[in-house]
This record gives structure tokens, C-alpha cells and sequence, in this order.
């Protein structure tokens, strides 16, 4: 009897181990660069500006849904929006945009290192704005945009900003659609 006890504590624990092994894996994956990913939404007629948004996708698929949102507002207000995953091979001409975005995954209050790598990546940040956006649960911390911010070296974010995975879908997407739409207007 207490041998079965002890067996079924040993295979127990040997799946939390197994389960905590997979899913620390599973947000290690998220920092690797995912690779070229781009997609273009050119506006309906001369366009008013450019945007880029480069952004690392979560495990829940949420932070590319608030880049997608965000593109959507920036779009629908005649903005052509370039969307892409960071990545070493990525050559964008950064001055050439009025609205450069860099989104993030926040895992235990972490940015993405390969979103960090391509923001040091950047030598020039002669552009309009800069903003910054994280995806997480933990929503009074702010942790992980103190190495986004510190990556663009001298360039203040005109706006930094936090989704909460706790809300629901549509509070989220409405908010970075709105967020999209905001950042179409000149200052």
C-alpha cells in the first residue's frame, strides 16, 4: 500500500516537473526570432504616411492581434502599414517612416530579446514617433519597457503602452484599433 502511495507521488511530481520543463520551453521559444514575416496594408489611395510595426508574437497569439489592430486604425485613417516579426536580416530604412512600433510579449516582466536585439540594431532614429507596446498579466508592472527604452539609446517613446491579457478580446482589439487611430493624427 505505501509502495502505491510513493508510486503515485513519484509520477505526480515527475509530471509537474515535465509540465514546468515544457512550459518554460515554450516561453524560451518566444524570444527566438521567428523569422521574415512581412505584410504590407497599403492604404486605398495616396497614402498620408508610413508606419512600421515590428512586433514578437506570444504563445496566445495575442500580441500579433494588437499589432494587427493597431495597423487596422493606422490603415483606415490612410497610413500604409508594414508589419513584421524582429530579426537580424531585416532592412528597414527606419527615417522613412512618421510612426515606428515595437510590440512585445511581457513573460515574468521581460521584453522579447529578439525584439531588444533588433531595437539595438537600429543605428538611426531620425523619425516621428516611436511607440512602444507589451502584452501581459501582470499590469502594474511596467519592468519590461525599461530595456525596450533603454535599446533606443537617446529617443524618448511618444507613447508607451500595456494590453491586459485579462481583459476580453474585443476590449483589446478596440483599444489598439482606437491606439491606431490616435497615432494617424500630426502632433
Amino acid at each position: 500500500m505505501i509502495k502505491k502511495i510513493f508510486l503515485v507521488i513519484g509520477i505526480i511530481f515527475v509530471l509537474l516537473i515535465l509540465c514546468v520543463v515544457l512550459f518554460c520551453l515554450m516561453i524560451l521559444s518566444t524570444n527566438l526570432p521567428k523569422g521574415n514575416h512581412e505584410e504590407v496594408l497599403k492604404s486605398d489611395g495616396q497614402p498620408i504616411g508610413k508606419a512600421l510595426i515590428i512586433y514578437q508574437p506570444s504563445i496566445s497569439n495575442i500580441s500579433s492581434r494588437m499589432a494587427h489592430q493597431i495597423a487596422k486604425g493606422l490603415n483606415d485613417s490612410g497610413y500604409e502599414v508594414t508589419m513584421n516579426y524582429p530579426g537580424k536580416k531585416l532592412t528597414y530604412d527606419i527615417s522613412s517612416y512618421q510612426v515606428v512600433i515595437f510590440g512585445s510579449p511581457a513573460y515574468w516582466s521581460n521584453s522579447s530579446k529578439a525584439l531588444i536585439d533588433y531595437i539595438k540594431s537600429i543605428k538611426d532614429y531620425s523619425l516621428g514617433k516611436v511607440v512602444l507596446y507589451s502584452t501581459g498579466i501582470a499590469m502594474n508592472s511596467m519592468d519590461e519597457f525599461d530595456a525596450m527604452e533603454k535599446s533606443l539609446k537617446d529617443v524618448k517613446p511618444y507613447k508607451v503602452f500595456k494590453f491586459d491579457t485579462n481583459l476580453k478580446k474585443e476590449e483589446n482589439e478596440n483599444t489598439a484599433y482606437e491606439l491606431g487611430k490616435e497615432l494617424s493624427k500630426n502632433d
